[in-house]
């Protein structure tokens, strides 16, 4: 009778947790610059926001964007540019496929690797404007944690998804 009430409230705190991935605990970050707005969860602060790079981060996630000028690529192409930026070694990809973004083509990657010998997770985002020849590369990385692993990718897909030209 306890393994059952530790599954339920196993499962209680896990719908929990992705109802507040989807709930009203998101903010919403502009980077001026470039006129690109994303969803953050609550309590993100930006740590840098210049010309060539906005990061922000909170208790699981640092996401960071790139900009970077080449209109001959495509979304995908992009997205192996982000994904090469990531600061990581024994890279595995899970997913990768196009997404689509409000104002942007976009492409993602989402696997996991290693920083400093310690296992984390990825979500990589190659952003075409079709309007400009400025595009983008979005990393958002999380370390890695069993117990929260598919809340955070949740979390992660939610950020790049959110992605999209400031109104």
């Amino acid at each position: 009778m306890k393994r059952f009430g530790r599954v339920i409230a196993v499962a209680a705190w896990m719908f929990t947790m992705a109802f507040q991935a989807h709930g009203q605990d998101w903010t919403d970050m502009v980077w001026d610059k470039y006129g690109i707005t994303f969803k953050a969860p609550t309590g993100f602060d930006i740590k840098k926001n210049t010309d060539k790079v906005f990061t922000c981060s909170g208790l699981n996630f640092t996401v960071t964007i790139k900009p970077y000028k080449d209109a001959s690529l495509k979304a995908n192409d992009a997205a192996n540019k982000a994904y090469a930026d990531l600061n990581a070694t024994d890279m595995e990809i899970d997913v990768d496929e196009k997404v689509k973004l409000n104002g942007f083509e976009g492409y993602k990657i989402l696997g996991s690797g290693k920083q400093n010998g310690k296992k984390l997770l990825f979500a990589a985002l190659g952003a075409i404007d079709p309007d400009s020849d400025v595009n983008f590369s979005v990393n958002i990385l999380f370390w890695d944690d069993p117990a929260h692993n598919d809340v955070n990718k949740e979390a992660a897909l939610y950020i790049l998804e959110s992605f999209a030209k400031a109104h």
